[in-house]
């Protein structure tokens, strides 16, 4: 089911929405919502990275070993 939410925004803020989505052919509103949508999905991706690491940080770890400082294999 979709929602809808009403925000407040000063009126700079607004003229800057409008005119990146006026620069992707969007109006400013769907262009809103496509943000909105991104940063929960990132949100989302992160919490379940944290939660891969809490329940499996220490079997990776154990089985791959800690990573080198500098990032190459030979420096430990």
């Amino acid at each position: 089911m979709a929602h809808e939410i009403r925000i407040s925004i000063s009126d700079e803020d607004y003229e800057q929405l409008r005119q990146v989505a006026a620069g992707r052919h969007l109006p400013a509103e769907q262009y809103a919502q496509g943000v909105l949508a991104q940063d929960l999905a990132y949100n989302r991706f992160m919490a379940a990275g944290a939660a891969f690491i809490t329940e499996h940080g220490a079997a990776f770890a154990e089985r791959f070993g800690p990573r080198p400082v500098d990032g190459r294999a030979d420096a430990a």
